[in-house]
């Protein structure tokens, strides 16, 4: 066995690693990790088998493409391609098992995903030589995880090796050489129950509103011993979703923050400062430029996109391989993320606080905003939320929004009161122990439906005032709070619930540029943003008397 194409795809890395090919820095930290890995295998039980890399590469020269300009031809793997594969099939255990159970892959589109992945389906149901091997294609719905499969179904037909052992049946391939089996798999497939995974294919994890269907896979993999769940996709046009939260975990990983030995990721995208029209960049999302990717389709797409934002929002998207939040949203969610910041209670011990109180109309959230203003010669603003929920209605509400309510309330980003509404007590409550630790001179409130906490507050003492949900009222408090975010001086704690508020805010605009915000649909949640803005409106009054933030907060010193 020649190793020719696994140490193509080392030198590949090298190439990265050395910056002869441009990369993003997530990109170099996953191949960076592959390198410290290897200084470190007397310290671990892990170990890189190049026989193994190469003999999952080797499994291409039985695939042949089945469309296009190369139609009939032998795949050969970019060298981006050979790495991963190399990765994933070529780090083992001492146990002689592999090393990764899961992958997660993130690229630009037209970069060769789908061809590839057949491929690796087909590798994992007969290359692996697992006997009663269950190999799933697996998507939202059984038509879209029947794209990796139907590639899979063609590239057989269009090979006589394969041939000789695989056939096709209706929704199925089969080896009875080894007993082993390939299928689509989808929420509207027949069965998601008795099954044996050994390989998994998940294309385009972004569009899956939910952990459902990973989780029904990564579950059914426990018997075996080295089962690989392989997740590959593009960005998406909302943060909210299980995907993004794979690719924060993926992150964390590659930063350090996280250890998980079993998990394999790569993320091919810009850096945060890359000009998206600059044609220097995009080989950093797009590993495939000059063969699958044609830079002159790339150019004519910029040139469309620098002139509509909706163009652009897709060329970010699709093409770029950069998280986006949907158009018509308010809030930007790149410079939201840039705001985040690890705080604590403690951290903001004695300081003066202005709440915003936003209560829940039978299935909203109940939400309060600690707002705290900017001290000394400080410009930056702090903000975190308290959400409260009736217990009664969790699984429904989770069951309509597709968000994990039960993971955030385990997490203690929720409280969870008894009964079916919302029991303000627990709300009066937590203001009284915060009042211990901070100096709440303001409680602002939406007047519809509060007018009972309100009076009780003020018999505590507080002082409270009404804020009207009106374009007179929040007008203002919304412009200020975005250039907050736009200029970085808005400090959230990355709150996950206060994130998915963020998400989904869209405003109404008049046709004076004046707007109020609003939830995108139904389903969507805006409290935490709604009562930051309350908690906004009544700081602005007190101390800024009308003086924008954004403008003035040089000069005003808190």
């Amino acid at each position: 066995m020649t190793l020719q194409k696994v140490e193509t795809a080392l030198l590949y890395a090298q190439d990265i690693l050395s910056g002869k090919i441009v990369s993003c820095e997530l990109t170099w930290l996953a191949i960076k990790r592959h390198f410290d890995d290897l200084e470190r295998v007397d310290e671990t039980e892990f170990y890189f088998d190049k026989s193994a890399a190469q003999h999952a590469i080797d499994w291409f020269q039985h695939c042949r493409h089945i469309e296009g300009q190369w139609a009939g031809q032998i795949i050969e793997l970019a060298p981006w391609q050979l790495f991963c594969t190399a990765m994933m099939f070529g780090w083992k255990n001492k146990k002689g098992f592999r090393r990764f159970r899961t992958a997660y892959i993130e690229v630009a589109r037209k970069n060769g995903k789908s061809t590839w992945m057949a491929g690796l389906g087909l590798y994992l149901m007969f290359g692996d030589l697992e006997s009663g091997a269950q190999v799933y294609s697996v998507a939202t719905k059984k038509d879209q995880a029947k794209i990796i499969f139907n590639a899979s179904v063609k590239m057989v037909k269009k090979s006589p090796e394969l041939r000789k052992y695989i056939k096709s049946r209706t929704n199925t391939l089969s080896c009875d050489l080894i007993d082993s089996t390939f299928k689509p798999l989808g929420q509207d497939s027949d069965t998601e129950d008795g099954l044996n995974v050994h390989g998994g294919l998940v294309d385009e994890l972004h569009a899956h509103k939910s952990s459902e269907m990973w989780d029904v896979i990564d579950s059914a993999t426990g018997s075996r011993t080295q089962s690989l769940i392989i997740a590959i996709t593009t960005a998406g046009f909302q943060r909210n979703c299980f995907c993004y939260e794979k690719r924060t975990y993926i992150k964390n990983v590659l930063n350090g923050v996280f250890q998980d030995s079993t998990v394999f990721g790569i993320i091919y995208t810009l850096d945060e400062d890359d000009d998206c029209f600059d044609p220097d960049v995009w080989i950093k999302s797009n590993p495939n430029l000059g063969v699958s990717v044609l830079l002159d389709d790339m150019i004519r797409l910029s040139t469309t996109a620098a002139n509509n934002i909706k163009d652009k929002v897709n060329f970010l998207v699709k093409k770029l391989n950069v998280w986006v939040n949907s158009a018509k949203c308010w809030i930007d969610l790149i410079a939201w993320e840039k705001c985040s910041r690890k705080f604590s209670i403690e951290d903001l011990k004695g300081r003066e606080c202005y709440l915003g109180i936003d209560l829940s109309k039978k299935i909203d959230f109940t939400a309060v905003a600690y707002l705290f203003p900017p001290i000394a010669d400080e410009k930056e603003w702090y903000c975190f939320v308290k959400y409260y929920y009736p217990e009664d209605n969790v699984l429904q509400r989770e069951k309509e929004t597709k968000v994990p309510i039960s993971t955030w309330v385990e997490q203690g980003h929720i409280k969870l009161t008894p009964g079916a509404v919302i029991n303000y007590g627990y709300v009066v409550d937590d203001i009284e122990e915060m009042s211990k630790i901070f100096k709440i001179q303001k409680i602002g409130y939406d007047p519809y439906n509060a007018n009972q906490i309100a009076f009780t507050l003020d018999d505590l003492g507080y002082e409270v005032k009404e804020v009207r949900q009106a374009l007179k009222t929040l007008n203002e408090p919304c412009k200020e709070f975005e250039a907050l975010i736009k200029s970085k001086n808005f400090i959230h704690n990355n709150n996950p619930v206060f994130n998915w508020n963020a998400s989904t805010v869209v405003v109404v605009p008049d046709r004076n540029g004046n707007y109020l915000p609003s939830k995108g649909k139904s389903a969507d949640s805006i409290d935490g943003i709604a009562a930051t803005l309350d908690a906004l409106t009544i700081a602005i009054e007190e101390l800024l008397e009308g003086v924008s933030i954004y403008e003035k907060s040089d000069h005003i010193i808190f």
